[in-house]
């Protein structure tokens, strides 16, 4: 069953106003004024299942611009609240003009900002009768409001103009762990052999991702922005460095999309080149912690979903050590080398095998040993490198 949730309610402050009169949300908003002012309303924010489909039902907010010799420069602040990691979906439309007129009359500029005044993106320099403004942002957690910026023309067609404006916001809850506020400390935690999922918002623009390598490694990376609606944009920039600073970007490059032969490490679009929307690289890693992050292209314009999946497989590693020991007229052969691992001995044409012990030391009894004589140990392990040896009997 679909759910859906309204949030906030419609109400509206005057500053330097002498009256104002409101409705619920959907209804309409008409505000008298005999004063300039800065008019603010909170709106309705519609929850729905998906940013790609608008829900006809969705809650809308409308206010009359009344006509007035004071009112030409009259500002609004259309306030409303995201309460999680959210698709927002802004529409705004108007018919305000002068007599009918297209363009005279008509609003100024008008942007998003957060709460402490910070202007995220200017949705448009200004809307004539009968045009709408169509955004979609990815916001974190917190208070914004449009800024509708007096009249375009605020003289004497300014002055005369009336009309309707109408608001629409709908958002789409996300989820995510970590790196709320952008900061390599807040890094998502990336599991071997799984897939997680951040987002660069207009707020945020960077998403980090850490893993850990225990030992020397082949890492592979499947990275892409994968679920996000086409409306957003996915301009991405990353880089691969160690927890000391050691930047490993060069050696997970991708091909452009259109298959030259050149590199980038880009999503989505280069600076000279288209690229994919999905990357694969691998790269051997040493021992370390390593971060992999993302950036919008563009500060606070560009956002995505971003997913990345690890594959950690360890190389084999090295046996650090091996002696050997043989000696004329005995009948065994010592060696010392790591523990737990398999041990054979070739005499001649004779093979004696066996395992070391918890400290590396394995006794292998032998014919009688003559002065001179090859010794051929190889040792071999899970996880390791075979390593041979050959001396000859002291």
């Amino acid at each position: 069953m679909r759910m859906k949730k309204l949030l906030s309610v419609a109400l509206a402050t005057a500053i330097t106003l002498t009256s104002v009169n409101t409705v619920l949300p959907g209804g309409v908003e008409t505000v008298k004024a005999e004063t300039t002012a800065t008019i603010e309303y909170n709106l309705p924010v519609n929850i729905i299942d998906s940013i790609d489909t608008p829900d006809l039902t969705s809650e809308v907010h409308t206010f009359e611009w009344t006509k007035s010799e004071d009112r030409s420069t009259t500002a609004y602040k259309l306030y409303f609240n995201v309460e999680t990691l959210e698709y927002v979906h802004i529409n705004l439309k108007s018919d305000v003009s002068y007599q009918n007129y297209k363009s005279l009359g008509a609003i100024g500029a008008i942007s998003l900002n957060t709460q402490s005044g910070f202007q995220i993106k200017q949705l448009d320099n200004g809307l004539s009768k009968h045009e709408q403004i169509d955004k979609y942002f990815v916001l974190e957690k917190g208070t914004y409001y449009i800024y509708i910026n007096g009249l375009s023309d605020p003289n004497s067609y300014g002055k005369n103009a009336e009309g309707t404006i109408t608001t629409l916001i709908e958002a789409e809850k996300l989820s995510r762990t970590g790196n709320v506020t952008g900061q390599k400390k807040n890094a998502i935690k990336l599991a071997d052999k799984k897939t997680s999922v951040g987002y660069i918002s207009n707020t945020t623009s960077d998403q980090f991702f850490t893993f850990t390598v225990k030992d020397e490694s082949t890492v592979k990376l499947n990275f892409y922005t994968t679920n996000t609606s086409d409306l957003f944009s996915k301009n991405l920039n990353y880089k691969l460095y160690s927890e000391t600073g050691k930047d490993y970007s060069s050696e997970i490059a991708i091909k452009t999309k259109e298959g030259y032969n050149h590199t980038q490490c880009s999503l989505g679009k280069g600076f000279f080149y288209q690229m994919p929307d999905v990357g694969t690289a691998t790269v051997t890693l040493p021992k370390g912690v390593y971060y992999f992050q993302f950036s919008a292209k563009e500060k606070y314009k560009d956002a995505t979903e971003i997913a990345v999946g690890l594959n950690v497989s360890p190389l084999p590693k090295k046996i650090s050590k091996l002696s050997v020991t043989a000696k004329k007229n005995t009948k065994k052969v010592v060696v010392n080398t790591i523990a737990k691992a398999s041990v054979k001995v070739t005499v001649g044409k004779k093979t004696y095998k066996g395992k070391t012990n918890a400290k590396g030391a394995v006794t292998l009894k032998t014919s009688k040993l003559k002065k001179g004589t090859k010794v051929k140990v190889t040792v071999t392990k899970s996880g390791y490198k075979n390593r041979t040896k050959t001396v000859k009997v002291k």
